[in-house]
């Protein structure tokens, strides 16, 4: 994914970008004497694996979650003939509402009100890095 964006980025006239992002985020300055803006990039869900933003979620749910566990068992015991979701889509079936956010004393909360009820834990390392770089990106 790094190597497309990146390409474009080069394309439409970005000269400074990185071989690869950088683990904290990649922000790239504006070439000089252009129009063209500065630009943050985060990759999901950490710049570093791929994944998607359930993934980065994932790192948002407190270490030893017992109800995480329980989840992942009840996911992986679905026989594969039953199944209806592809390994790829694994990530939004332990997540999303049809698992462990729909197991919580309000089950069903979308993502930004289960880290305000406190389900999901915002100050985990993956969440400071990224709204470190969310600040570095849009306020510095």
């Amino acid at each position: 994914r790094w190597q497309a964006v990146a390409f474009r980025l080069s394309a439409a006239g970005y000269n400074a970008v990185p071989a690869s992002p950088a683990p904290e985020g990649t922000i790239i300055e504006s070439p000089a004497d252009s129009l063209l803006p500065r630009v943050g990039v985060w990759l999901m869900p950490d710049n570093q694996v791929p994944g998607i933003l359930e993934d980065f979620l994932r790192f948002l749910v407190p270490e030893g979650d017992a109800l995480l566990a329980h989840v992942e068992q009840s996911i992986d015991s679905i026989p594969l003939a039953q199944r209806k979701f592809a390994d790829l889509r694994k990530p939004k079936a332990r997540i999303h509402t049809y698992t462990w956010l729909a197991w919580q004393e309000e089950p069903g909360k979308p993502f930004g009100q289960a880290i305000s009820a406190r389900y999901l834990d915002p100050n985990l390392p993956t969440a400071n890095i990224f709204a470190g770089w969310l600040q570095r990106t849009f306020f510095s």
